[in-house]
C-alpha cells in the first residue's frame, strides 16, 4: 500500500532519531528502545496526515501482534473513503 510518496516517507524516517535508513528507505539499524523509535516515527508521519497514519499505524499493528502487545498504545481502526469513489456510486 503506497499513501505517501516514497521520498515523503524516507525523509520522515531519515529524520527519526534512533532510526538509520538508506536512500532507498530500507531500515539498516535502530539505535535506543525500538518502542520508542516506532512512536517517534508515526509522530513524524502524524504531523504530515493524522487520519492516514492511523490507518497504516492500525494495519501494521494488527500484522504484527507482538508490536501490538508491547506498543501498548491504543490505535483506533479509521476508514478512510474517496471523494470520488462516492461520486461514482451516486451515479451508477
Amino acid at each position: 500500500m503506497l499513501i505517501l510518496g516514497p521520498n515523503i516517507a524516507r525523509d520522515v524516517a531519515m529524520r527519526t532519531p534512533g532510526l538509520q535508513v538508506n536512500q532507498s528507505g530500507e531500515v539498516q539499524d535502530i539505535k535506543g528502545d525500538p518502542l520508542l523509535v516506532l512512536k517517534d516515527l508515526l509522530a513524524g508521519y502524524r504531523n504530515l496526515s493524522d487520519p492516514i497514519t492511523q490507518l497504516v499505524a492500525y494495519q501494521l499493528l494488527e500484522q504484527y501482534p507482538g508490536i501490538k502487545t508491547e506498543y501498548n498504545d491504543p490505535i483506533t481502526q479509521i476508514d478512510l473513503t474517496c471523494a470520488l469513489n462516492d461520486k461514482k456510486e451516486a451515479t451508477a
